[in-house]
C-alpha cells in the first residue's frame, strides 16, 4: 500500500451568488431560436443577480461544472405576461423622422425611458408595442456550466 498526499476538494453545485461562465441557446415556443453563445466568449453572470430572467437564475441553481441541462421558464419568470394595454397610440407629430412598421422607438413617460416598436401606421397616428419583445413567450435554453467562481470559502 502506497501513502499518497492528496489536495482535495468538495464540488459544490453552483448557487446564488456564484459568478459563473456558460454557454446557451434560447429557443422560442416555435422552436426558433432566437440567441446564443455558441460562437463567442461565454456569458459571465452571477446566479441571482436582478439583471438576468428570475427563471433562468432558478434554472442554473444545483448546477454542476461540465453539466448541460435544459431549462423552460415560463412567461411570469421570463419577461411576463403579454399585455394588450401596453399598445398606444401615439401621433405621428410626435416622431423625428419618417416612421415604418418595425421601427423601433424610445422615448420616456413620467421619467420612465420606454422602448417600443411600431406595429401599425394611420393617418395621424402610429401604434406603438411597449410590451418586451419576449413578452408572452415560454423560453426554452440549452445551458452548459463551464466555470463557477467567485465564492467565498
Amino acid at each position: 500500500m502506497f501513502l499518497m498526499k492528496l489536495d482535495l476538494f468538495l464540488i459544490m453545485p453552483a448557487q446564488v451568488n456564484d459568478e459563473v461562465k456558460l454557454h446557451f441557446t434560447g429557443f422560442l415556443e416555435n422552436g426558433e431560436m432566437f440567441d446564443t453563445s455558441e460562437g463567442k466568449d461565454p456569458l459571465k453572470l452571477k446566479i441571482g443577480s436582478e439583471e438576468i430572467i428570475p427563471g433562468f437564475n432558478k434554472g442554473l441553481e444545483g448546477m454542476e461544472v461540465g453539466e448541460e441541462r435544459q431549462i423552460q421558464i415560463p412567461p411570469a419568470l421570463a419577461y411576463g405576461t403579454y399585455h394588450d394595454d401596453l399598445i398606444w397610440e401615439v401621433s405621428r407629430d410626435s416622431l423625428e423622422g419618417a416612421a415604418k412598421v418595425g421601427d423601433v422607438v424610445a422615448g420616456k413617460v413620467d421619467g420612465e425611458e420606454l422602448t417600443g416598436k411600431i406595429i401599425e401606421i394611420k393617418s395621424e397616428d402610429v401604434l406603438v408595442d411597449f410590451n418586451h419583445p419576449l413578452a408572452g413567450q415560454t423560453l426554452t435554453f440549452d445551458v452548459k456550466l463551464l466555470e463557477i467562481s467567485g465564492r467565498n470559502s
